[in-house]
């Protein structure tokens, strides 16, 4: 049995030949149909290596969840605002992320296997078990981003509560540590004031505004960008401190 549902590329019996960095960090990007507590339509999951830059297509992890089942559980608080608001989006993404509808003739990338729609809790059941994975592929120190935290890993986690999706733990029951939970608005804002240079300018934009897979590879990019931007400007401080250039204020 696929415990990942085919919403990953590279199968479940090829994982145990993975040897993955320790702190590897997820990008998670969800499309829901409210602001507040559980709700989740689609899951898009992205690995990258925040110093090196790789992003790992191959485990990019692609979900789309049945929205009858998510309208009808009692723990889904339905937002107007949040509806209106997917109304307004482009009619692609409206139509796939908010209704579960592919548009005839999609393309998906090679790496997104999974079209089709999932039960609600063997969804989410599946992204637990693959960040699991990750983990044991040797992802100990496993990151995990959101834009901002608080929305996108914020209602996975009240998600996975509300369907009682757990791995036991009292103190810890999901499959990363809370301190290694990542917040890419902060990420970009305090770039912004250490820099005044704004990571967006320097990333291109690609593939489906909110969908949540080419939202998640953005995401990653982004954060990758504000640690390029920060270590660039490491280095040259360091090499003013070395003597190697000259400080702004010399004139000579």
């Amino acid at each position: 049995m696929d415990k990942l549902l085919g919403a990953c590329a590279l199968p479940i019996d090829m994982w145990k030949e993975l040897k993955l960095p320790s702190d590897l960090c997820v990008s998670i990007d969800l499309e829901t149909p409210n602001r507040r507590g559980p709700g989740i339509f689609t899951i898009g999951a992205v690995p990258f290596n925040q110093l090196t830059g790789e992003l790992y297509h191959n485990l990019a992890f692609y979900i789309r969840i049945d929205p009858m089942e998510v309208f009808a559980h009692p723990s889904t608080k339905t937002d107007p605002a949040t509806l209106r608001w997917w109304m307004l989006q482009t009619p692609q993404a409206a139509r796939e992320e908010l209704f579960g509808v592919t548009p005839t003739g999609q393309k998906y990338p090679a790496y997104v296997q999974d079209k089709k729609l999932h039960g609600y809790r063997e969804a989410m059941g599946a992204f637990f078990y693959y960040l699991e994975a990750l983990v044991q592929a040797g992802a100990t120190k496993l990151e995990v981003l959101g834009n901002g935290d608080i929305f996108d890993i914020g209602k996975t986690e009240l998600t996975w509560d509300a369907l009682g999706i757990d791995n036991g733990d009292k103190e810890n029951p999901f499959p990363y540590q809370y301190w290694n939970i990542r917040d890419l608005r902060e990420q970009i804002r305090f770039t912004k004031i250490a820099t005044d240079l704004d990571p967006k300018q320097f990333v291109v934009r690609e593939g489906v505004h909110h969908n949540a897979l080419d939202d998640a590879i953005f995401q990653a990019k982004l954060s990758v960008q504000c640690t390029k931007i920060a270590m660039d400007v490491r280095d040259l401080m360091e090499q003013v401190k070395n003597g190697e250039i000259g400080h702004a204020s010399d004139n000579s």
